[in-house]
């Protein structure tokens, strides 16, 4: 297994994961809703990949298993953020045929690892 940031080379394969993840979570979507954010997240990725968003993918034998999505939002400073960055993880998806491996986990791990400084 490799870990590793998303480029915009995978923006198709980030769409596609999009999709699965989302059709699993909220199960039935309807056709025209799905082809709505298909057609709306290429763009969505190439403005926001490695800016606020940041994608940790796991391969397997070249193909890609599972994803994480960590978004980076700005706040004013506070006692809690000194330099008021937080951080959202909108989600983590595994394929079905990759799961009980320990992907998800090491996802997590990796994206915690390598959290974003000043948007690289």
């Amino acid at each position: 297994m490799v870990y590793e940031k998303a480029g915009n080379n995978e923006i198709k394969e980030l769409t596609e994961l999009r999709i699965e993840y989302l059709i699993e979570d909220h199960g039935d979507i309807p056709e025209d809703k799905l082809r709505i954010i298909a057609g709306s997240l290429p763009d969505y990725f190439r403005d926001h990949l490695n800016k606020d968003l940041f994608v940790y993918l796991c391969r397997t034998d070249g193909v890609i298993a599972g994803c994480c999505f960590l978004y980076i939002s700005e706040k004013p400073p506070n006692p809690s953020f000194i330099n008021g960055r937080t951080g959202t993880v909108l989600n983590v998806y595994t394929r079905p045929q990759f799961r009980r491996k320990g992907i998800a986990g090491g996802l997590i791990k990796n994206a915690a690892c390598r959290i974003p400084k000043n948007g690289t």
